[in-house]
């Protein structure tokens, strides 16, 4: 895997807006312009690095994961200055699947931490990446927990409540991830400069890693006089992982670079662009059958002609919008192979748009010999009682592209008739 400077994607406006409190009680509108407060390290110890590590620690929910990672939300707090070869990480959250966030805290104060924050977080990462599961453990061991107290060092202990994954499965998760360098790193800070986000002179000598790394910038204002706040998170950039890249010898040493990206690989995720989520989506979708990824995203590429696109967040959804800017999930396949059409039909408002919606589910029904259900509010396709498979639906792929033409068809004749 390698990385080129399209790696690096902004997210957003550079600036936003300072927030106002409103209230609609009495005659008029009482407005509160909320004044910012800076963070800073010196001359103010309740808002320095070690009080931004606290404040993220005791609410996970206020960093932006699910739009980074959605395979990665939600997450619980590990520990804090979790011990590494390089440097103690700030912050370690885990998730219910074995997924590993890193947060480096950072408030700036001089040039040169713009310049070495990005390079420290990856250092910590690659030195995490050489430890066994068990070496994890003892490091948390030796961390910060709650209030001083050090933390349990049975990672598992985290997230045995979710009832997902059996401690077995959930210790090789981690395993995979480790050796695989599969994080999600997070910078947070109060101000991140022009020059951080220029990350892929840092990201170039790391082509092995899969992780992904973005920065988050926290606004925080005073809310009222008795110490109470809003904070605001903001992404700023994120990172696009590479699959492959090529290695080319060149005076002084190897280069590697990112290939040429192509529209279809960019749509499909079958090229080299991809994520955690995608990584983690297909690699659960091959445990029943190895061939099975490759399969799907041949499939997608086929949709891409159609204007239909993959939306991976946690099941991988195939969309189709209409020049009117109304979305249409043809099918929603989790990483159990299961496959779901019923939200297909929520998405309609017109008697002609919900028959055109049930034309395409009686295809479906008919080309894998199937069953249709209705229920209060929406019409889908089963087989015995139960959710169709993407093995079942891939068996007969030419008269599903068929079905999704004829769908996207009639919606699009549908909307030109409307306008």
């Amino acid at each position: 895997m390698g990385f080129d400077d399209r790696n690096v994607r902004a997210v957003g406006t550079r600036q936003y807006g300072r927030p106002l409190l409103v209230s609609k009680a009495g005659a008029e509108p009482q407005i509160v312009d909320l004044a910012p407060v800076p963070l800073r390290g010196d001359g103010d110890d309740s808002f320095d690095e070690d009080w931004l590590q606290d404040l993220i620690f005791r609410k996970p929910a206020l960093l932006p994961i699910s739009e980074l990672e959605p395979s990665l939300s939600p997450c619980v707090a590990v520990c804090r200055e979790l011990p590494t070869r390089a440097g103690p990480i700030d912050n370690l959250f885990v998730t219910p699947t074995g997924g590993l966030i890193l947060v480096e805290c950072k408030l700036w104060r001089n040039p040169e931490a713009r310049r070495q924050v990005v390079a420290q977080i990856i250092d910590y990462a690659d030195a995490l990446s050489r430890c066994s599961y068990e070496d994890l453990e003892q490091a948390i061991g030796s961390a910060k927990g709650f209030d001083g107290q050090r933390p349990d060092s049975k990672l598992y202990n985290y997230v045995a409540d979710a009832d997902v994954l059996s401690e077995a499965e959930f210790v090789d998760a981690v395993t995979r991830n480790l050796k695989l360098g599969r994080f999600l790193l997070l910078i947070v800070g109060d101000g991140i400069r022009q020059g951080s986000e220029n990350l892929a002179e840092y990201l170039q000598r790391h082509a092995g890693a899969h992780f992904t790394l973005g920065l988050v910038e926290l606004s925080v204002h005073r809310l009222t006089e008795d110490d109470t706040y809003l904070v605001q998170p903001r992404i700023l950039a994120r990172t696009i992982n590479i699959e492959r890249g090529i290695v080319r010898a060149e005076t002084g040493g190897l280069v590697i670079s990112a290939p040429a990206e192509t529209s279809s690989s960019r749509a499909s995720g079958s090229g080299r662009r991809t994520s955690i989520t995608h990584e983690m989506f297909y690699e659960q979708l091959a445990i029943s059958d190895p061939t099975l990824p490759r399969q799907l995203r041949e499939f997608v590429e086929r949709l891409e002609p159609l204007g239909v696109l993959p939306d991976l967040k946690r099941a991988m959804s195939l969309k189709w919008q209409r020049p009117d800017g109304q979305s249409f999930n043809l099918a929603s396949i989790a990483s159990n192979g299961k496959v779901r059409t019923d939200p297909l039909e929520w998405a309609t408002e017109t008697p002609e748009e919900k028959s055109v919606c049930r034309s395409y589910i009686e295809a479906l029904r008919a080309a894998i010999d199937g069953n249709v259900i209705k229920n209060d509010k929406s019409w889908f396709v089963s087989k015995d009682g139960n959710p169709p498979t993407i093995v079942m639906l891939l068996e007969v792929q030419d008269q599903w592209l068929a079905a999704i033409e004829a769908f996207t068809d009639q919606m699009a004749r549908l909307s030109a008739n409307e306008s």
